[in-house]
């Protein structure tokens, strides 16, 4: 499997628009991909959508590293293609979220946009549903043989 290194942002782009629809898009578009002393190098712009006309857009590099057969079909792929083979894709772009995310947060707040993902919330009646399931699974002491 390809290891990482931490990506490179080198653009940085953000548009915020009238309407911010409910439904957040995060896609991977890849620009280049090639592999030159048993290093891959890929070049991709992670955009993340909020509607028709508001998007955030980071571009940047990421540097990985594996094995040469992996490599030389990853390359070979990209260079019949123009895309990633699946794997790779699902690698690197769980990769960029967890290493970009906290990034992606502050660049939507600073242009007015929410996080795009929903955080968990606590409301009364969602606590006392748990509380109330949690007391009907508890276990009598004298009910265990």
């Amino acid at each position: 499997m390809i290891r990482f290194y931490r990506p490179v942002i080198l653009e940085v782009s953000g548009k915020r628009g009238n309407q911010i629809e409910k439904n957040i898009n995060i896609s991977l578009k890849t620009k280049n991909l090639k592999v030159e002393d048993k290093i891959l190098t890929i070049d991709y712009d992670l955009e993340i959508t909020y509607g028709k006309d508001t998007k955030l857009v980071l571009g940047g590099t990421i540097l990985g590293q594996g094995t040469e057969e992996e490599l030389k079909r990853f390359e070979e792929f990209w260079n019949n293609k123009k895309q990633l083979k699946e794997e790779l894709f699902i690698a690197l772009y769980n990769y960029l979220i967890l290493n970009l995310f906290n990034k992606i947060v502050i660049l939507a707040d600073l242009i007015g946009l929410p996080a795009p993902v929903n955080l968990p919330v606590i409301r009364k009646e969602n606590l006392n549903a748990q509380n109330q399931k949690e007391e009907e699974e508890e276990i009598n002491p004298e009910d265990i043989e």
